[in-house]
């Protein structure tokens, strides 16, 4: 049983085009089922008449946090990636302080722990630490 299944949308992937149904497990695409193939799910969203893409990924984004977040944060910046359709964030370390250690590090992810809107990777300078 799929968690949520799209129903009788054009999807577009690296092939192409095709009618198909989309199957999501755990908030990632597992089956693509022929039209009106038979299958159950939790819930259902009818994208008949739209096209369905895949999300993008964006790997060079600069976040600011922490140190210059009224340029913006992870709130601001990956719910601006969410809505232009971005579902995966790489953040480059050009905040103040930059992150250079393990430490640095595991702050700015504690800093981010629910407050963003798509999937984030971190990256820093170095981490000597580890």
């Amino acid at each position: 049983m799929f968690d949520t299944l799209i129903t009788g949308g054009m999807v577009v992937n690296a092939s192409g085009q095709l009618p198909a149904d989309i199957g999501i497990l755990d908030g990632v695409v597992v089956a693509l089922l022929a039209p009106g193939e038979p299958a159950m799910a939790r819930g259902f969203i009818n994208a008949s008449g739209k096209m369905v893409l895949p999300g993008l990924v964006d790997a060079h984004v600069h976040l600011r946090e922490p140190g210059m977040t009224q340029k913006e944060d992870f709130e601001s910046g990956t719910h601006a990636a969410a809505l232009g359709g971005v579902t995966t964030i790489l953040d480059m370390p050009t905040d103040d302080p930059w992150t250079a250690t393990a430490q640095q590090l595991s702050d700015k992810m504690a800093s981010a722990a629910g407050g963003y809107s798509c999937r984030c990777r971190l990256s820093g300078r170095g981490f000597e630490e580890l």
